[in-house]
């Protein structure tokens, strides 16, 4: 596609890149955080899992489950008082 003043094709205009550096602002989570949400998908996949598998098996993994979800909603309860 030529342009119309005759000097070559015509390119799209490209959007600014914003390259990040270190004093960028990051994500607003820490540590703790990130630990009680792993403990949260942990804690509700077994709670899940145990309630599907049913028997005596199953009981202990709802069991486990439901504890790992209480403790991550302790932890998250903490971190927001704190």
């Amino acid at each position: 596609m030529e342009a119309a003043n005759g000097r070559g094709p015509k390119r799209p205009k490209l959007a600014p890149v914003q390259i990040l550096d270190v004093r960028s602002k990051r994500m607003a989570a820490n540590a703790k955080q990130g630990t009680y949400l792993g403990t949260t998908l942990v804690g509700f996949t077994s709670f899940v899992a145990g309630l599907h598998y049913g028997g005596g098996l199953g009981i202990v993994f709802a069991i486990v489950g439901a504890g790992l979800l209480f403790a991550s909603a302790a932890g998250f309860y903490k971190i927001k008082t704190a």
